[in-house]
């Protein structure tokens, strides 16, 4: 163990050998000796486990070896929607972040984002993306556990403020515009201002065959049944 110019300690320790018999050595570092010692015990005890604590994966990494290798037997469109989400929602955000350093509120924070700019059945598809890869990532024993596991979806809220002096206009604008361009299903994606928008980066790939979206029913029931709407 020596102290760094910058006042930090460093460590260096065995964890591994590789396939040519040359040693795997992994840095440790921390403001005190402390500090160091936890960081180091941690690792061992992850090594015990079974844990890949050498490889430095990161999510983009991880994503494209979990999508090519163990995603091989999904119908080709499934395939290429999962290759969608995360080259668009996925990677901008956790592409160049180790896996091991992600965490639950980190990937909350991404479907709050997306709530309000994209539909339920994306973000849900998001999640389920998310909860696969570093499931496998578990299996494959590059992290511990799953910080997908329990993401929620955000209900969606407003104020009746906001709300009722837009929701008819929105409502005639918004699933008004896929009646005007023939729709007899409504869009799972549908932007009206960009036709081409798609989640997953092609527009071929969106559903196009939801039966109804709930949404309208909810501004009709709760806001405008008693107003004779």
């Amino acid at each position: 163990m020596k102290k760094r110019s910058d006042g930090r300690y460093c460590k260096q320790i065995l964890v591994g050998y590789k396939s040519d018999g040359t040693r795997k050595m992994k840095t440790v570092y921390g403001k005190t000796i402390k500090e160091i010692e936890q960081k180091v015990n941690e690792i061992y005890h992850q090594i015990e486990l079974g844990i890949n604590v050498y490889d430095k994966m990161t999510v983009a990494q991880w994503a494209d070896i979990w999508l090519k290798t163990f995603k091989t037997d999904i119908a080709n469109n499934t395939y290429e929607r999962y290759a969608g989400i995360i080259k668009n929602q996925i990677n901008p955000v956790f592409g160049e972040i180790l896996i091991s350093n992600i965490r639950l509120n980190m990937l909350q924070q991404l479907i709050n984002d997306m709530s309000g700019q994209y539909a339920p059945a994306t973000i849900n598809k998001t999640k389920n993306v998310l909860y696969q890869m570093f499931k496998q990532a578990v299996s494959s024993q590059y992290i511990i556990v799953n910080p997908a596991e329990n993401l929620v979806t955000p209900k969606f809220y407003q104020t009746d403020r906001e709300v009722i002096p837009s929701a008819k206009d929105y409502i005639k604008k918004y699933w008004g515009g896929m009646v005007a361009l023939n729709a007899d299903t409504f869009y799972e994606a549908y932007v009206p201002e960009n036709l081409e928008f798609s989640p997953y980066g092609n527009r071929k790939l969106n559903s196009m065959c939801h039966a109804w979206s709930c949404t309208p029913a909810f501004f009709i029931r709760k806001y405008f049944d008693n107003a004779g709407f």
